[in-house]
């Protein structure tokens, strides 16, 4: 028969399947603890990923939050980070096919505001996507 993932947990860090519900339900109040449904991309017509750097005219704070505002609206993209390095953003876009790809380079990424750069990096496979965080010890 199996355990409930409460009563694993509860075994994994040795406390009783009670205290273990409280410290969840303690986090969940505190919001450190979300909950989410993880999609199968594939299934749902978005096998390929792509990676997109991009680098703006400018690093001024108006260029940034007219960026960041317009990046919102691409549907396909799913995350979108702000770097230090050689380039100022990181875009994960889910899409059909290359040509899908294409489409939303031609008529959304290059009209971004204030891209004088961006680089697209098609991935081959994705070799792991971890959902859970390593949990810290009590201190």
């Amino acid at each position: 028969m199996a355990h409930s993932p409460t009563r694993n947990f509860a075994e994994r860090v040795y406390k009783s399947e009670s205290a273990c519900r409280r410290h969840r339900h303690r986090l969940s109040e505190e919001g450190v603890m979300r909950y989410a449904v993880v999609v199968d991309q594939r299934l749902v017509g978005y096998p390929e990923n792509v990676f997109v750097e991009i680098t703006l005219e400018s690093q001024n704070h108006m260029h940034l939050e007219r960026f960041e505002a317009a990046v919102l609206d691409i549907d396909e993209v799913v995350a979108c980070h702000a770097l230090i390095g050689r380039c100022d953003y990181l875009l994960h876009v889910v899409v059909q096919s290359l040509e899908h790809y294409d489409q939303i380079l031609k008529a959304q990424l290059t009209q971004l505001p204030g891209v004088s750069h961006l680089e697209s990096h098609p991935a081959l496979h994705q070799v792991v996507r971890k959902v859970e965080l390593p949990v810290l010890a009590d201190s």
